[in-house]
């Protein structure tokens, strides 16, 4: 399926004014062939739980496995940013010490 490309992307800046880009852009999704299962899994990747429980009816139950799982790795990275703030790191910092506990590096502070 093809993705949503840059053009999509300014198209939907464009008529902001006007319409709702994000009903837009996931007209735009639709119409390139997607469904809602890949909208679902695509959520559950960004880690957008409340927007996957919107959809969850519209889901085939085998695939609400993911939304506990985007709910779990939320909450092991609230605990990661908690445990960066704890050892002094800036909120610029935080972001970076998330990316590599989650890879299992080690971040120290620069």
């Amino acid at each position: 399926m093809p993705d949503i490309s840059s053009i999509d992307v300014e198209y939907c800046r464009q008529i902001s004014m006007a319409q709702s880009p994000t009903e837009t852009l996931l007209t735009i999704w639709g119409a390139k062939g997607n469904k809602v299962t890949q909208l679902y899994n695509l959520l559950g990747r960004i880690g957008m739980v409340r927007s996957m429980s919107v959809l969850r009816d519209r889901v085939d139950p085998k695939y609400h496995h993911w939304e506990k799982e985007c709910q779990q790795r939320n909450q092991n990275m609230q605990f990661d940013r908690s445990c960066c703030v704890a050892h002094g790191l800036s909120k610029s910092q935080v972001c970076n010490c998330i990316l590599y506990s989650n890879a299992g590096i080690n971040f120290k502070k620069m």
